[in-house]
């Protein structure tokens, strides 16, 4: 099969390495890594690089540290990690990135102290490239055995490499293929062309369902806001509802505001323009500023008057996320009513939401943060879901958009970002 350069930073991320390489292996691939390495002569960084050129891809893992500087040969001062993507880049090789979820739990001994320029890479990966997150070792060997399915075989022999540059490498013989591997494609035809046909039949006898809303077409675009603009460039809001003041002060980010959500208007990401999203990924963080309460909608319709509210309030000694239909400014139906295991009572203390919008389905992922390093609360984080009835089902499409809640809490929004998902069928 196929030879891949295995790249990443090593002490933070043995386990996911072991089990990415156990899998490829087991698949009957050649991995190629700093486990690999044997003693040549030959510079670390020399021989890295002459690593990825003889493989037939790579496979990179970034979490939150950066990695080792070189001194020589390396005015840039970037990280072996880095020198080693910007090879594969260059080749070109087929490249695979994979990056762990910023709502992910990890141990901070595992992050660097100043994370610039980590979370430059990041950032320069996600915009390059189609990257796939995950949140631990198991998650991320199946999402490399998913991305290198069907890899095809090398027209370069592993072996012959060896044998003609005199670098050993692990590589591992495939084991016999079983039949269903080898006529897996007729397998997967027969099975696809019966589903067609049964597909056909049931829709020429099914009678027609009216559409509750058409949805756009796919537009593919991404959002970031940290609020350090004035707010006029950022979003749309009617006069005088929100404001700002200084948020999480980050090095290199002094400036850096917090959106003050206070009124009830509902703000729509301006740089959007049309390019509304029909399944995306919203993530955000929240604290409270006055009171126990903050709200927002998701799929926000043009009319900045529907969409789904969501709201966290407390009753009693409980938070609670509640869920209803909105439309035209009324609270509609209400979806579903979740407690959180949070209480998020000072200034110090607040939450990281992420959201993944689906067709009708609405999942959160909601991990509780305090910048107090010495504090910590029981239940890290909690995953609410709101499945959405048909006959509540009313938009398929729109954008994101904050809006006060109704007891008057104001709520700090210190950054807010948005990606598209590939559309569920």
């Amino acid at each position: 099969m196929a030879t891949f350069y295995l790249s990443s930073t090593v002490e933070d991320l043995k386990d996911c390495r072991q089990r990415v390489c156990s899998a490829l292996m087991k698949g009957g691939h050649v991995v190629v890594g700093m486990e690999s390495d044997s003693a040549t002569g030959i510079k670390p960084l020399k021989k890295c690089l002459e690593d990825v050129a003889r493989c037939d891809a790579y496979v990179g893992i970034f979490a939150w540290r950066y990695g080792y500087i070189p001194d020589d040969d390396n005015p840039q001062r970037r990280s072996i990690t880095e020198l080693e993507y910007l090879k594969a880049v260059a080749l070109p090789i087929n490249t695979l990135i994979f990056i762990l979820d910023e709502s992910a739990p990890w141990s901070r001994k595992l992050m660097d102290a100043n994370g610039k320029q980590i979370e430059r890479l990041r950032s320069h990966l996600t915009k390059e490239h189609t990257v796939a997150f995950f949140r631990d070792p198991g998650e991320l060997a199946e999402a490399v055995l998913t991305a290198v399915a069907g890899f095809p075989r090398s027209d370069k022999s592993a072996v012959a490499k060896a044998e003609t540059t005199g670098v050993e490498h692990p590589i591992i013989p495939p084991a016999p293929v079983p039949f269903w591997k080898r006529h897996i494609r007729l397998i997967l035809g027969v099975i696809i062309a019966v589903l067609v046909v049964s597909l056909s039949a049931y829709l020429i006898r099914r009678p027609s369902q009216p559409v509750a809303q058409p949805a756009p077409p796919e537009r593919v675009n991404s959002w970031e806001a940290r609020f350090t603009k004035k707010l006029d460039d950022q979003w749309q809001y009617p006069k005088d509802a929100w404001d700002t003041e200084p948020g999480e002060v980050t090095v290199g980010d002094k400036d850096a505001l917090a959106l003050l959500v206070k009124g009830r208007g509902m703000g729509i990401p301006r740089d959007l323009g049309d390019q509304v999203f029909y399944d995306f990924r919203a993530v955000f963080k929240i604290r409270f500023k006055q009171g126990i309460g903050a709200a927002w909608v998701l799929r926000a319709q043009p009319d900045r008057q529907s969409g789904y509210l969501f709201e966290i309030n407390k009753r009693g000694a409980t938070l609670y996320l509640s869920g209803w239909v909105y439309d035209g400014n009324q609270r509609g139906k209400n979806l579903a009513d979740e407690a959180l295991p949070f209480k998020c009572c000072e200034i110090t203390q607040g939450l990281l939401i992420q959201a993944i919008v689906r067709n009708n389905r609405i999942e959160y992922t909601i991990t509780f943060e305090d910048d107090r390093e010495d504090l910590s609360q029981a239940g890290d984080d909690v995953t609410p879901k709101f499945l959405i009835g048909e006959s509540d089902f009313h938009w398929r499409w729109g954008t994101f958009g904050f809006l006060g809640t109704e007891d008057g809490s104001v709520m700090k929004v210190e950054s807010l970002s948005i990606n598209p998902l590939p559309r569920s069928p």
